[in-house]
């Protein structure tokens, strides 16, 4: 997110005040509502497949895909503070986010498909209907940080409410 170009209101937002903190009451909203998120999701998961016989392997398995693929997902949202990535700009304009994400993904099949690292991390292979489960956590992820960035602008987020706009 280093090379990302700005918004295109930042002109017209106020200045941060120089005795704000960095992590302002905002931004504490936003990593607390999105973890959250992450980790429910993780933890549903993880527990649904426990709870229909799959094993703590394949279960852990899927809990970790589900944190790597809300992370990524994540990352896109994170392109703009305030400002919906649904566009062509929004969900392709940097060129560094989406090798980073080409990167994310081999590494997380490797993770899960390639024996030696099955055998180093007990993870097992991904059925595709187990992959879709992890698809549609982080989609949820994205689609609820996507939906409080809209309400945030149309003034009835709770970041409106606790002043941190």
């Amino acid at each position: 997110l280093a090379f990302e170009p700005v918004e295109r209101n930042i002109m017209s937002r106020r200045p941060r005040p120089p005795e704000e903190p960095l992590l302002s009451g905002f931004f504490i909203w936003r990593v607390l509502m999105v973890s959250m998120l992450m980790m429910g999701c993780t933890l549903f998961l993880f527990l649904w497949e426990l709870d229909h016989g799959t094993s703590i392997e394949s279960a852990r398995t899927i809990a970790v895909s589900t944190v790597v693929m809300a992370e990524i997902f994540y990352l896109m949202n994170s392109r703009y503070i305030f400002a919906s990535v649904m566009n062509r700009e929004g969900l392709t304009g940097n060129y560094y986010v989406l090798i980073s994400i080409v990167i994310c993904i081999a590494l997380q099949f490797a993770y899960t498909e390639i024996p030696l690292l099955q055998a180093i991390f007990q993870s097992t292979s991904l059925s595709i209907l187990e992959w879709l489960k992890v698809l549609c956590a982080g989609l949820l992820i994205f689609f609820i940080a996507e939906l409080e960035k809209m309400a945030l602008r149309a003034g009835i987020a709770p970041a409106r409410i606790l002043h941190m706009r």
